[in-house]
């Protein structure tokens, strides 16, 4: 004779419930990823220009800047140290380039080195920090140790140049 255990309601309803919650959480993690994965997404697409303004603009940032910190006119060269954007969050799209200065009467060079920018409202960047050439050391592993990979292997690049 097999014998039936007797399920209350209320035991029935507290597993239901049990096994339910788990799957609730799961469900609330997978929404608050796919949520998350697309802020970037659209902050990158707020705030970065045009890939046909997105030189000049980069170009005429660079020059206001070195332009105040040096009082006076320069001109600036730049190149990407990297395709794409960096993104953390929702800060604002971070580029690496390598920049030369250059004294817009003389065409004398007077700084180059790393840029670290990120853009703004699609028409402007301004720039987090500088570092010159002199300052960067030679040595691939190192540099990984402060930069982004492909931003290491530019400046190892650019420093053999």
């Amino acid at each position: 004779m097999t014998t039936m255990k007797k399920f209350s309601a209320v035991t029935v309803i507290g597993t239901i419930i049990a096994l339910l919650i788990p799957i609730f959480i799961i469900s609330a993690y997978v929404w608050a990823a796919i949520v998350i994965s697309d802020i970037p997404r659209s902050h990158i697409e707020g705030n970065v220009p045009d890939e046909a303004e997105f030189q000049g603009f980069l170009t005429r940032d660079l020059e206001a800047y070195f332009s105040e910190q040096l009082k006076k006119p320069v001109s600036v060269q730049q190149e990407m140290l990297h395709k794409g954007t960096y993104q953390a969050g929702v800060g604002d799209p971070k580029y690496y380039a390598w920049v030369r200065v250059a004294d817009r009467d003389t065409g004398k060079q007077i700084k180059e080195g790393v840029a670290y920018v990120a853009a703004k409202e699609r028409t402007h960047f301004f720039i987090i920090e500088f570092i010159q050439k002199e300052n960067l050391s030679s040595d691939l592993n190192s540099l990984k140790q402060n930069f982004p990979s492909t931003v290491a292997e530019g400046i190892e690049r650019k420093l053999k140049e």
